[in-house]
């Protein structure tokens, strides 16, 4: 291969003769040419990981915990456009929006524990003044 991502894969005269397909898929050559990439191999490979068990808990686990708060960033926070130039920029917008995402869910923890605790309290004053 020099300098082409392509890899062609030419079938022989001999090959395509007996087949039964052959006018639907090369009407006027005498052979088929199969394109395919170099990476094809890594493709299958990838493929294959995402059909075994671990493959099949990991996008689970992925569905379940990153994948939410991305599309809470893009639907709640409008971060369906970002509007920097470079990647370096667009890692520092995702950080701080991931950040701010994080602060506010919690902040909103931390204000229910405050108010549970406040509760609590409240509730023991009370019975402790009878």
């Amino acid at each position: 291969m020099t300098g082409s991502l392509l890899k062609t894969t030419g079938l022989q005269k001999k090959d395509c003769i007996p087949c039964v397909l052959k006018e639907s898929y090369t009407p006027k050559s005498l052979f088929k040419r199969i394109f395919t990439t170099a990476y094809e191999d890594y493709y299958h490979r990838a493929y294959e990981r995402q059909l075994s068990r671990r493959g099949k808990w990991m996008k689970q686990v992925r569905q379940s915990t990153v994948e939410p708060v991305f599309g809470s960033l893009v639907h709640h926070y409008v971060l369906s456009k970002i509007n920097v130039l470079g990647k370096a920029a667009a890692h520092r917008v995702m950080l701080m929006a991931a950040t701010c995402f994080n602060l506010k869910k919690y902040l909103k923890t931390f204000k229910r524990k405050l108010t549970n605790s406040a509760a609590m309290e409240a509730i023991a004053d009370l019975t402790s003044a009878f």
